[in-house]
């Protein structure tokens, strides 16, 4: 039969050969099960990890709601001001600029235009424009301001509540005794 062929064969094979076998073959097996065993740390620790971030994550999305609404209030509210005062600076225009102050010259325009919109004027633009009363160039110069002061208001709310952001996350990681990159 040709198992009995096969054992012939298997019994003229050394010890040295089987013992060695045996060590490769032990020591495959147990990096094998050590292999097996840091998977299921490293996956127990990503898990652990994850479920820390849900948490923070949590806590995070209900801070940053808070603090959203917070800086848009204060900046509704500080935009309602500028825009007020501009509007009663525009208001005084008539009772500061007297009615028969002089226009001024169409350069001024040119001038002022060139300025809103950081572009240096030709030598021979404007140079026949129209005059402009000085009441109109008062009012149009009164709600540039109004409307730069509400940009810059805009600006200080986000740079508020991106500051307020990461002080919230720094409180979150600190609260869980996480240590978080504060890097920019």
């Amino acid at each position: 039969m040709w198992w009995t062929a096969a054992i012939t064969r298997f019994k003229k094979i050394p010890w040295q050969v089987w013992a060695l076998s045996g060590l490769v073959g032990s020591f495959w097996l147990w990096g094998h099960i050590q292999y097996g065993r840091g998977q299921g740390e490293v996956q127990d620790r990503w898990n652990a990890s994850v479920e820390r971030g849900k948490v923070i994550v949590k806590n995070l999305e209900a801070g940053q709601g808070k603090v959203t609404t917070k800086i848009e209030v204060q900046y509704k509210d500080r935009v309602k001001v500028i825009h007020e005062k501009g509007n009663t600076i525009t208001k005084l225009v008539t009772k500061y600029i007297p009615v028969g102050t002089p226009d001024l010259p169409g350069g001024f325009r040119l001038l002022h235009d060139s300025a809103v919109y950081n572009t240096v004027p030709g030598t021979t633009e404007g140079v026949d424009s129209a005059p402009v009363p000085v009441a109109t160039a008062t009012t149009t110069i009164t709600r540039n301001y109004t409307t730069c002061n509400a940009a810059i208001s805009d600006l200080e709310g986000t740079r508020q509540w991106i500051r307020e952001q990461r002080q919230l996350y720094l409180d979150q990681c600190k609260q869980r005794g996480v240590h978080c990159s504060t890097d920019n």
